[in-house]
């Protein structure tokens, strides 16, 4: 439901993509952010479903103990069991993620071709390709959440530092322009894309890598027992 009302809200859709700086920066953080939750929320919604497969199959037990005298063998309502089922059941249904690069891939590829000139330019003058865009764009964010989990800080570090060359670089390159990529805006919209783009990364840098290398290290050494 989320994701049709982002999506076809023309309203909003409009507003956010009058500019470039937009359209890139803000409107694909919304999409990503929107790729991650619907991670979470299927998430959610599967152990819901689980949790409650697991009442009835305790129920059924129970009613066959108390009519034939069978001995309970485990209580699957334990949170032990219930923690135990989920984590087999994650395995069986995420196959998947055994293999971390294929989601780094298909987030990767995604982005790459709808950057393309030729290709974001069709996306924003025709309606259906432009939702299928945005619903690409959710795909890289839950891609990328999926990576994160799955690989771990010394990939999540990385992402930072691979975010922080690319904004800045990529910043850089749009603030200089003197034509622009995509021809369906300006080459003011351009410039002040670089120019949100340095800033991004500036921020990354200085503020939101400083600020996870101390949550994490404040971490280890709650773990080890420092802290």
């Amino acid at each position: 439901m989320l994701l049709v009302i982002v999506t076809l809200q023309g309203s909003i859709l409009d507003e956010l993509e009058r500019s470039l700086e937009n359209h890139m920066i803000f409107e694909h953080m919304i999409f990503f952010l929107i790729g991650a939750l619907s991670v979470i929320v299927a998430e959610i919604l599967l152990k819901a479903i689980t949790l409650r497969n697991m009442n009835r199959q305790y129920t059924k037990k129970v009613i066959s103990k108390k009519t034939t005298g069978n001995i309970l063998a485990i209580d699957s309502l334990t949170p032990e069991g219930f923690s135990q089922y989920w984590k087999i059941f994650l395995r069986k249904i995420f196959r998947i993620n055994k293999h971390a690069w294929i989601w780094i891939g298909i987030a990767l590829l995604l982005m790459s071709v709808w950057h393309i000139p030729a290709v974001f330019d069709y996306a924003s003058t025709h309606p259906l390709a432009h939702v299928l865009q945005h619903i690409s764009f959710i795909v890289v964010g839950a891609a990328i959440f999926v990576s994160i989990r799955i690989l771990g800080e010394s990939f999540n570090l990385f992402l930072l530092l691979s975010l922080v060359g690319m904004m800045g670089l990529g910043g850089l390159m749009f603030a200089i322009l003197e034509s622009p990529i995509y021809q369906v805006y300006s080459i003011i919209s351009h410039h002040n894309t670089g120019f949100y783009m340095i800033i991004s990364s500036i921020l990354l840098l200085v503020v939101i890598t400083p600020l996870y290398l101390i949550r994490r290290t404040v971490f280890h050494l709650r773990v080890k027992g420092h802290i």
